[in-house]
């Protein structure tokens, strides 16, 4: 049985101990733990089982949250996406001497929004970053084109870029799914 199982029990035994400089120990031996199976001095400390359950329920809620905020991020660029779909059928086929070329640069962003919300779901920083920087980037060159495009639609630009922002922010703090580093500080835990 190796460190990081022996610590599944002795983190939540009565007679646990711990030492600065090596971890969680035995508090009757003052060693570490050297059982191999069973540990015959196990005592469950049911405080520290039930406090270990709540700390996973956080911790599981937290990232739960995180998903979610960075799911909405992935929903904004599909948002997006839709807009130049639609905005590709208006400028293709219903303004007054439509070009079918507007609609087809339209249809081509509208893909690249929603492939990056697709994205999201397996690299999430990178994909809200580049939606992030191309939605703000067509938005200032909408307005450098027509100045009259920054109210235009204003309070949904808005809305688009916190969500989008937030989402990146979120997506930083992820959780890793990493290998746990065997080291003794871990043993506080």
């Amino acid at each position: 049985m190796d460190r990081d199982q022996q610590l599944k029990f002795c983190s939540v035994c009565k007679n646990r101990g711990y030492n600065k400089t090596r971890g969680i120990i035995c508090g009757l031996t003052k060693e570490l733990p050297s059982f191999t199976e069973n540990c015959s001095s196990y005592k469950e400390d049911s405080l520290a089982v039930l406090r270990k359950k709540i700390d996973k329920a956080k911790e599981k809620n937290e990232e739960q949250e995180q998903v979610t905020i960075v799911r909405r991020g992935s929903y904004a660029l599909y948002f997006v996406g839709i807009l130049f779909i639609v905005s590709g059928f208006y400028e293709a086929f219903f303004i007054k001497n439509h070009q079918l070329t507007f609609g087809i640069i339209n249809w081509l962003i509208a893909g690249m929004f929603i492939v990056f919300g697709y994205l999201v779901n397996f690299f999430p920083f990178i994909s809200l970053l580049l939606g992030t920087l191309v939605y703000l980037s067509l938005n200032l060159i909408t307005i450098s084109i027509d100045t009259t495009n920054i109210l235009t639609g204003v309070w949904l630009k808005v809305i688009i870029t916190a969500y989008l922002f937030y989402a990146l922010i979120t997506s930083r703090n992820l959780p890793k799914k990493q290998k746990k580093n065997n080291s003794y500080i871990l043993d506080q835990a």
